[in-house]
């Protein structure tokens, strides 16, 4: 995952993904690290996260997306609301987003939401990094 090693942001969602991951499946690298990267040019590295999996990489909230879809923890969250929810006779309406969440059909819809954080990434939260960097 290529992110804006800049912005603290960035750097509390990573930290936040960390601690639900198994394993070191998701590599987090600040764009900024100086390494070769798969072709993607440093305006397109500025504007939206970037997800590099065999030399293959998508962006935004595909990249969002397929994050969680690598990660186990998801499995197990959606299993355990689902079966909370089937106490309380509300499973399907949870269903729907759900898998919406994950359909192709959200992507525009998620873009325009990652896109603005990804905008607005240095004053969200109060949080920037970018005095600790020379």
């Amino acid at each position: 995952m290529l992110y804006d090693g800049e912005s603290g942001f960035c750097t509390r969602a990573r930290d936040f993904f960390n601690k639900f991951e198994f394993g070191d499946s998701i590599v987090w690298t600040p764009y900024q690290a100086g390494r070769e990267l798969p072709g993607i040019p440093e305006e397109a590295l500025q504007k939206r996260i970037h997800l590099v999996v065999d030399a293959r990489s998508c962006s935004g909230f595909t990249a969002f997306q397929k994050l969680l879809l690598y990660n186990p923890t998801t499995y197990l969250a959606m299993s355990m609301l689902l079966s909370i929810c089937e106490l309380f006779a509300v499973q399907r309406w949870l269903v729907f987003p759900l898998l919406l969440l994950f359909s192709p059909l959200a992507v525009p819809m998620g873009d325009v939401v990652t896109d603005w954080v990804a905008q607005n990434r240095r004053r969200l939260l109060g949080c920037s990094l970018a005095s600790t960097f020379p």
